[in-house]
């Protein structure tokens, strides 16, 4: 368990530092505004070669960018894991404060897969964003 919270901090790590898109994802329809939706959106396993695939999304976030990447990738992970029947629980954290010149808000998610004798390994194909600004992760189990 001890390895699998590792790996998924090493994801989400080496995840900001680097970023390649798939330039190879077919795309099967357009939205309100002509931008092109891939394929894996709404059939990630079509284009995954029999491997464990996953997608996750998250809308856009106050703390920007990359956080709304690591909530999407985390949501994909979550998503493998409960595909290999492990136990996941995910816990919220909301904390609202209040005083006479500020409003303040945070929120924290905490992700927990156990496992028995299963290690979880992902690669990111690629990031979609929608014109709503909401992004989506397409993952594989290595």
């Amino acid at each position: 368990m001890k390895n699998i919270l590792i790996l998924a901090i090493a994801i989400l790590f080496f995840n900001g530092c680097t970023e390649q898109p798939n330039t190879n994802s077919k795309i099967i329809q357009e939205n309100k505004v002509g931008q092109k939706k891939p394929l894996w959106i709404n059939d990630p396993q079509k284009e995954a070669g029999g491997k464990t695939t996953s997608v996750g999304c998250a809308s856009r976030h106050i703390n920007g960018i990359t956080v709304q990447k690591n909530l999407a990738l985390q949501r994909a992970i979550d998503e493998i894991a409960m595909q290999k029947l492990t136990k996941v629980q995910t816990i919220t954290y909301n904390t609202k404060s209040i005083s006479q010149n500020d409003k303040n808000s945070r929120i924290e998610t905490a992700s927990l897969q156990e496992t028995k004798n299963t290690d979880v390994s992902v690669k990111i194909m690629e990031y979609y964003e929608n014109f709503d600004g909401d992004i989506c992760v397409w993952i594989i189990e290595n």
